[in-house]
């Protein structure tokens, strides 16, 4: 299992980014959507670092700029070097996916976060 997170326009349409192929699940030929599928396996670092009850469903409707600092703060404690098992329930795993978030919300700073 596993949460699908978008930064999405005021329109509610992921905005356009950098093409990746990031995430537990993602196109072959990569997306240049803000999407990313986050396995659960982290949620404990998300609980710790982002929100003690809500982890990483925090971020749901909240806008980029006004999560920066806590996306930020979640990083540097979690670092972002990926395990070579991206499933692995590790700080490093969950940052680099939060690293990623970070990187669309500077770059959107009135996009909207939706955590499904």
């Amino acid at each position: 299992m596993s949460f699908w997170v978008y930064l999405n326009d005021h329109e509610d349409e992921p905005v356009r980014v950098s093409e990746h192929r990031e995430g537990g699940v993602y196109r072959a030929n990569g997306c240049d959507e803000a999407e990313l599928n986050v396995s659960y396996n982290f949620s404990e670092f998300y609980h710790l670092t982002l929100d003690e009850e809500l982890g990483l469903r925090w971020l749901n409707g909240r806008t980029a700029k006004d999560v920066l600092e806590r996306l930020r703060f979640a990083v540097k404690k979690l670092g972002d070097k990926k395990n070579p098992d991206p499933w692995k329930p590790e700080a490093g795993n969950a940052g680099h996916a939060l690293r990623i978030l970070l990187d669309w919300a500077e770059r959107n700073p009135e996009a909207t976060f939706v955590v499904l």
